[in-house]
Formats: C-alpha cells, structure tokens, sequence
C-alpha cells in the first residue's frame, strides 16, 4: 500500500467515530511511536458528508499534511493517517505505516461495532486490547464478515465468543439488521423444542445472522435433525429461508475433534465446516489485562471515585483466568460490590477471592506473604506515599534509604544528584543507589521523576490555567521539550492534554 501524497475526500470515507476512539487510539499510538512522530499525525474518519478529526491536533488551513495513509478496511477507506513531518516520514518504514494504519483500522471498526451492538442489543461486547493476539483475531473478524459463509467461534469456556460473532455480524457490510442468538445449551433435554425454535429463529432472521450458541452442548439426536433441516433449507425452494441467514455457531471443544470421536453429527459439522475463529484465552494475552480490567471498572463501579488499589491490580493482571473473560469480570463485580472501602485492596481480593492471592482460605496471610506483598505495595505506591509526604510508610526500611526518600520528598523541586541525597542520608552513593534497586525496583533518578510528574498533574488539576513553560520550572525541570515528553511518557497525555481534562 502506497502512500498518498495528498489527503482524501469526505466522500470515501466509510465510518463514523466517538470520544471513545480518541482514547484508544491515543493509548495504543503512544506504546508505538514516539512522542514526536505521535504529535506529528493526526487521523480522520468520516460519516457521508464529513469528515472528523479522531486523533491529534487540528492542522491549520497553512500546515496542511506532507501525505496522507490510508486506512482500510475490507477494501474499503474508513479514515486517513496524515503526515506532517518529513523527517517522521523518513523515520517509518512502509512497513510500520501498514501495521498501525491496520492496526487503526481494527480499532475504528470495534468501535463502531461496540455502539452498534450497544443500540441494537442493548449490550456491550467489546473486544479489547493491543496484542498482536487479539489483533489476529480483528484480522479474522474482518475477512469472515466479509465472506458469506458459516462461521465457527471456538474458544474456552469464558472467552469473549459472543462478542466475536457480534463483531462478524456487525462488520458484514451485507447485513444490517438483526443479530440473533439461540443457545442450545438450553434444550438439552426438549429436541423438539430446540428445533422449532430453530425454525422460528431462522423466520426472524432473514437476510440476517444467526448464532447458535454453545453447539458442542445439543444433543446427538437434535443435530441430525438439524443436519437435515439444514439441508432441506439449502435447496432451490428453500423452505425456511434459511439461504438468506448468516449461520453462526459456538463451542468450547473443537467440533472436529468431536467429530473424530463420534460425538458430533459429521452432516451437521460439513454443512458447518467453513470459516473457523479461534478466540485466545486471556492467560494468552497478559499484555491485554490491564486495558480489560481498567474497562471493566468503568463499566462496573458503583460510584465515580471507585477504583482498585495498583498491588490489587496487579494480582488481578498476574492471575491465570482458567475461566477467561467471564470469570474476570464477575470477581470484578464481586470485589467493587461487596468491597467495604475505596479504594478495593488486597485485603478485599484475599477475603472474597483469595485463591487470586495463591491463599487457600481468606485466613490470615502467612508472615512471609505478608512481606511479600507489603514490599509490593511499597514499590507499587512508593511515589504516591512521597507525593502525600507519608514517610512514615517507609519506617520499616533500611535507615539510610529511609531518609534518601524522605530528602526526595521534601526537596524533590531542587536540582538533586544522587550524590547529594546520598551524603543526606549518611550512605554511600553505590550502596543507596544498590538500595533503590533492591526495595523499590527503581533508580533515584525514576522515582524522581515520577514524583516531580505528579506534582505538575496536582499543580494543574489546582491551575488548569497554569502556563506550560512555568510548570516545567515549578517542578524541577529545566527543559521544556525534556519535561512534555517525560510527562507523556508517564500519563499518555501532553501537559496540554492534560489540562483541557480540568478546563470548564
């Protein structure tokens, strides 16, 4: 795919976008790029007579974009990547360009996919994160959509099967109307019921999608009649209608398997043996856990300030989710529900779900595991503890690395060496610096940046009007252009970003 050398009309453009994209896209262009090449693009995409700006700032009518990438989707245009910079350009293989223009088409596209099924179906079912799993698996969705036929969504018990079927529904440019499930799962024990419930589904879904859920779970007997009604309805008269219906199905086993081994109806798996989606479990996308968990919260909360403390979050990332999907978002659910403070702890996850912690009973912790997770709080919180002026947190450390952070706490605004914190606090620079590393995971020099970071985000949550240039000084930065991509590199924002979040 060839760059554009100039930007691309209204017209071509196939999709529609939210505030939403914005910080998706925002979140997933700031772990590829860096700062500079990520304030030199901006993307588009357009409804049928406009166009929207989706990422990045607006250019003026004189700083138009060197050339223009297009984002495509089934063949299609739904947006625009615009280069401003040559020396950006030269610094980004074509190959780069074609992985995130794809990678932003993907996440154009679950979006509209996620409002669509939210008005529809009254439902979110998203699909969420940045791995190269997950994007695999848009790259499926997109062909499968646009194939006519049936598709089967296989995963393990608890995988987001649904939401793929949704998402192969609502990406079929050929099918915008109704999205139907039936869960066989339910008639187990009523063949007869089962396919006259078929027939009724089918009858409401022409020209639509179909999706029987849980296929793996229907009896023997129930699928060779459906075998054979599905054959009945392939032929030139077409019964039911169903030739018009997009037929999805769902399992957790592999029906091939199955078929092999005698538990599935062969004439039913040939009628369905096309188009097959493989759904990863999560323990497959660890990278994708705290953009899954951070959703869920916000789905979930029971109030606006609710949240989970980052040592909880960090269990909740590190755990193995054998029930995927499901189970993460119903021990979400259980954790912000029946929490009994703000935010939820790791007291909470080690009395409602401590199997999460390794803990076989919400007994209490054993002295080891109690350290443990007080020295993974400590590494977890230590910049918020300065940043509050809590030193009393760090008692329990060795007493030289107690007072360097205290002397960081306190004079974090003026031009400090690890020499002169080290002389502060009676200990030789290697051995403070050897203590940093040993208790806190992190050099004197990050966790002060870190600190003089969240100093400048109170100082404009406090002043949303406060100059960029004198809170670069106020917080112990010389240079500016140092200090906007340190702040980015740690918030995923600009410090102008930032401050339009408190502007009224």
């Amino acid at each position: 795919m060839d760059i554009r050398s100039q930007s691309l009309s209204a017209s071509t453009f196939q999709s529609s976008a939210t505030p939403e994209l914005t910080v998706e896209l925002t979140k997933y262009l700031h772990q590829q790029l860096t700062p500079i090449a990520s304030d030199s693009l901006t993307i588009e995409v357009a409804g049928d007579n406009h166009k929207q700006l989706v990422y990045g700032h607006s250019p003026s009518a004189i700083n138009q974009p060197i050339c223009s990438f297009p984002i495509m989707y089934q063949r299609r245009q739904v947006g625009a990547l615009n280069l401003f910079r040559r020396q950006v350009i030269k610094s980004l293989s074509q190959e780069h360009l074609h992985q995130i223009s794809k990678a932003v088409a993907f996440l154009i596209q679950r979006n509209s996919t996620h409002h669509r099924c939210d008005k529809q179906l009254g439902r979110t079912l998203p699909l969420i994160g940045f791995s190269d799993a997950i994007f695999q698996l848009d790259s499926q969705i997109e062909r499968a959509a646009s194939a006519r036929y049936p598709v089967i969504v296989q995963g393990e018990s608890g995988c987001e099967k649904l939401n793929v079927a949704c998402a192969v529904h609502f990406n079929d440019p050929s099918r915008q109307g109704a999205f139907i499930e039936l869960d066989c799962q339910l008639f187990q024990n009523d063949v007869a019921s089962f396919l006259s419930r078929f027939q009724d589904s089918v009858r409401r879904a022409r020209a639509d999608s179909l999706l029987l859920s849980h296929i793996d779970q229907l009896p023997y007997s129930a699928q060779l009649q459906l075998a054979d009604m599905m054959t009945d309805c392939s032929d030139d008269h077409d019964a039911c209608g169903l030739r018009d219906v997009r037929v999805m199905v769902s399992t957790s086993q592999s029906l091939s398997q199955l078929t092999r081994d005698g538990r599935f109806s062969v004439a039913l798996f040939t009628r369905l043996d096309f188009l097959t989606l493989v759904v990863p479990p999560l323990r497959d996308r660890p990278n994708d856990l705290a953009e899954i968990i951070e959703r869920m919260i916000e789905q979930h909360k029971l109030f606006d300030d609710q949240y989970v403390e980052p040592l909880a979050k960090h269990f909740l990332c590190k755990y193995q989710w054998p029930g995927n999907y499901s189970e993460l978002e119903k021990t979400l659910v259980q954790l912000l529900t029946f929490s009994k403070q703000n935010p939820v702890s790791i007291d909470d996850l080690n009395a409602l779900t401590p199997h999460i912690l390794g803990a076989p009973t919400p007994a209490e912790p054993s002295p080891l595991q109690s350290n443990q997770h007080r020295k993974l709080e400590l590494q977890l919180q230590c910049v918020q503890l300065l940043h509050r002026e809590d030193y009393e947190a760090f008692a329990h450390l060795h007493p030289g690395l107690a007072k360097a952070l205290k002397y960081i706490g306190e004079q974090w605004q003026q031009d400090l060496s690890l020499t002169n914190v080290a002389s502060n606090a009676f200990v030789s620079p290697s051995h403070l610096s050897y203590l940093f590393k040993k208790n806190l995971e992190r050099s004197f020099k990050q966790i002060l940046t870190e600190l003089r970071i969240e100093k400048a985000k109170s100082k404009i949550e406090a002043n949303p009007h406060i100059r960029i240039t004198d809170l670069c000084l106020d917080v112990g930065f010389g240079d500016l252009s140092h200090f906007e991509k340190v702040f980015r590199r740690y918030t995923n924002e600009t410090p102008r970003e930032y401050k339009k979040r408190f502007h009224l």
